[in-house]
């Protein structure tokens, strides 16, 4: 597989949903602003409409991993054909039985009363539950007006907020007369748009970077044309980039152009969304770019390459430029997905002592987001070390660090970070509730955990700071 030949820990363009891999443009993140903005004021329903494969289901994913600190999140990944119910597929989701005493499946009223149940439960909890349905489009009627009832277990406090992801139909559907109860009810309504060119050359560079790539791998000219061929649709972007990249490694080449695109293109891989004439028509204006092989010369000589929508980073080692100003390139560029070189960034303006602190919690967040969890835990514990740290600063950083050391399976540690944040801040986000999953024997997010053989450099770090 050409993961080996270009040294990446995994194929950066798998058609899977991949949250880690996700890459928000601007249009994403105001979509996203929306989204809290609706459950801030406690709506009932937010609905999100697509056309097929620009990305809703890593985006309801997303936004039940964004918001697990605050609600109880449960998801529905898919509407199965022939069911004249959901309520099955909510018990699944909730992690609840859905068979009676008798071993029979609950019939639909069972199931309902199940769930009212189980959401008058975690409302005395002073919990809240986020439940997030994918395939929205395949609801019958029925089911939405399952869904309608479930919302009337809102009273003053809303006690569940429905995200239902679905394809444009859906909210087209939704509009129809005999569908105007539910409707009226829905409260945020956005749609989920393709990528534009801008978005394209970020989204490829974010999910190679994320997979490990040392080096862009990709030239811009290359993702642009991606764009050009795919209108932005982020699965035909992951077909055009693993095509090539397959293309790519089995004729040993090192870079990914525009020329290597169409020649993947001619050959009749990854053409599901263009014919081969297509791409040889093409060829006259996308193959030898001088702009292009600069691109690649410059990177072959170590110096960063970036899109031409930007300017390019600073490079290691030039005093001209103020500390102050990488930490914000770093920010910029960790925003944009582009987690390597947001690190580079980072460590350069941890030289300054006034933003040491900030630059490491910031590069142990950029390992943390690309899942490289043991490098975030040793950026983590530097930004602990400094002395400077505030109390507020220092819980911030201890629950980052008890989330990767979560992820590692370091039970006692993440522990002892928890614990000391609940001395600190009782209600800190969720740490009552990690600190009582872990303390159970398994760890929040679902995953086994084992007990670290040594915490103590934790609490002799956490000791000398009088935290």
């Amino acid at each position: 597989m050409y993961e080996t030949y270009y040294r990446l820990q995994r194929r950066p363009f798998s058609l899977l949903p991949d949250p880690a891999g996700l890459y928000l443009g601007a249009t994403h993140h105001h979509l996203l602003r929306q989204v809290d903005d609706g459950l801030v004021r406690q709506c009932g329903f937010i609905v999100l409409t697509g056309e097929p494969g620009t990305g809703k289901t890593a985006l309801l994913l997303q936004i039940a991993e964004h918001y697990a600190d605050r609600f109880t999140t449960a998801v529905v990944p898919h509407i199965h054909a022939g069911l004249d119910t959901i309520m099955p597929l909510v018990l699944q989701a909730f992690g609840l039985p859905s068979h009676g005493s008798d071993g029979q499946s609950a019939t639909a009223h069972e199931s309902f009363v199940r769930v009212t149940e189980h959401l008058a439960r975690t409302s005395s909890q002073g919990r809240q539950i986020l439940l997030a349905v994918d395939e929205a489009q395949n609801l019958t009627a029925p089911m939405l007006e399952e869904l309608r009832l479930l919302s009337n277990a809102n009273g003053r406090t809303a006690v569940i907020h429905f995200v239902l992801a679905g394809q444009a139909d859906f909210a087209s559907r939704l509009q129809r007369p005999e569908m105007s109860q539910f409707a009226q009810r829905v409260t945020v309504w956005q749609t989920v748009p393709p990528l534009s060119e801008r978005d394209t050359v970020h989204y490829v560079r974010h999910r190679l970077s994320a997979a490990g790539a040392v080096h862009p791998i990709v030239t811009e000219r290359a993702c642009r044309l991606i764009h050009h061929l795919t209108g932005g649709v982020p699965r035909l972007i992951n077909h055009a980039g693993d095509a090539a990249l397959a293309y790519g490694a089995a004729h040993q080449l090192a870079w990914i152009t525009a020329d290597v695109l169409l020649h993947t293109m001619e050959e009749g891989q990854g053409t599901s969304f263009l014919s081969v004439a297509d791409a040889k028509r093409l060829a006259a204006t996308w193959r030898d770019d001088a702009e292009e092989r600069h691109e690649m010369e410059q990177a072959d000589n170590g110096q960063a390459s970036r899109p031409r929508q930007e300017a390019a980073p600073a490079q290691a080692g030039d005093t001209a430029v103020p500390a102050a100003e990488r930490y914000e390139r770093g920010q910029a560029l960790k925003n944009a997905g582009l987690y390597k070189q947001a690190v580079d960034q980072f460590r350069e303006a941890a030289a300054d002592p006034g933003l040491a602190l900030k630059a490491h919690a910031q590069i142990g967040l950029c390992y943390k987001l690309a899942g490289r969890h043991d490098e975030a835990v040793t950026a983590f514990r530097k930004a602990l070390s400094s002395s400077a740290s505030s109390p507020k600063e220092t819980v911030q950083i201890l629950y980052v660090l008890g989330r990767s050391l979560e992820a590692l399976g370091r039970k006692a540690e993440a522990l002892e970070a928890y614990r000391w944040i609940r001395r600190e801040h009782a209600d800190y986000r969720d740490v009552v509730r990690r600190i009582e999953a872990l303390s159970s024997g398994r760890s929040s997010s679902g995953h086994p955990s084992t007990t670290a053989s040594d915490s103590s450099w934790l609490g002799s770090l956490l000791k000398s700071k009088q935290v």
